[in-house]
Order: structure tokens, then sequence, then C-alpha cells
């Protein structure tokens, strides 16, 4: 049984609400569960919905965070443990070290970079925890096509669905990650 989700998301408040909706699915689901919340530590954005909806469900939530970012205001408080980092590099090393499985949401560069460091440890063998993105309205498609376009064009030995998987929605995200 997992005892934390590491969850990958957007922090910026500029997006469509049509992608706010399954970070705050995947909030409930996991409160339901039992399963903490791992992630960014922000309170704008999807971070912040998903952060509320756990919450607001009873769960709990540990947030990772740059002490830049919460010097700058941009931490969920309400966190029931903050481990505040000095860079990006030792955030992400936390969130893989702690994460017992990563499901990524839409999100920015950012999001992208923490994606990819998990493919490529996997990839190389550090660990065989689950992926799964949730690829809300296709937003992961292009993703998923330089993904293919790498295998097929021999950069990569195998395909990175291999290593990866995608969800049209939070429950059946969560549902794969459960299953391993």
């Amino acid at each position: 049984m997992l005892e934390n989700i590491c969850v990958f998301c957007a922090s910026s408040n500029n997006v469509s609400p049509v992608y706010l909706k399954p970070a705050a699915e995947l909030g409930r689901l996991l409160a339901a569960r039992h399963i903490t919340l791992l992630y960014g530590g922000g309170k704008a954005g999807l971070m912040g919905e998903l952060s509320r909806a756990v919450h607001a469900g009873g769960g709990k939530i540990t947030g990772i965070i740059p002490a830049l970012f919460r010097e700058r205001g941009w931490c969920y408080e309400k966190a029931d443990r903050i481990i505040q980092t000095r860079t990006m590099q030792e955030r992400k090393q936390i969130m893989e070290e702690m994460g017992q499985a990563f499901i990524a949401l839409p999100g920015g560069t950012g999001t992208l970079d923490e994606i990819l460091e998990i493919l490529t440890t996997k990839q190389l063998g550090f660990h065989a925890k689950p992926l799964v993105l949730i690829n809300t309205r296709g937003f992961f498609n292009p993703l998923l096509r330089y993904f293919t376009r790498l295998f097929k064009q021999g950069f990569v030995h195998e395909p990175a669905g291999r290593y990866l998987q995608t969800a049209a929605d939070a429950r059946s995200a969560l549902d794969r990650v459960l299953k391993g």
C-alpha cells in the first residue's frame, strides 16, 4: 500500500479552469484513500487546487519548496509538513527519494523538468516507481510524440511507454499508480 504519491503540476494562476478540475479531483481521491500528497509546496494554480482539495477531504500534505519561493509567499503554509530546500535540484532529489509513485498534471517547464528527471532515472534503473501523466485534453500529446520520435530515431533504446503511462483523468491515473 502506498503511503504517499508525489504530484507534479503547474503553479500558475493563468491556466484555464479546465486544468484545475482534475487537480481537485486527484486531491479528493488522495484524501479519500488516505494517501499523503507529496508535492512542490505551492499555493497557486494546480498546486493550490490540489492541496486545498486534499485538506478539504481530511488528507495529509507534505510540501517541498525552495526557501526563495517561501520567502516570496508562494508556499501553501497550511501543509502538514513543509520541507524547505536551498535549490530546485535539492527539491527534486527529495521528491524522488520520498515519492513512492509519481503523477503529473499539466504544467510548465518546472513540471516538465520533474517528469524528465523521474523518467530518466527510471529508464536508467535507479528506481521502478510508477509514473503516470494525466493527459487532460491531450495536453501531453506533443511530449508523447517527441518521446516516440526519440525512440524511432535511435536516441533511446526503448519506447517511453515502457516507463510511463498516461491517463485521461485523475481516477484512472490513481488506479494505474496503485496497480504499480
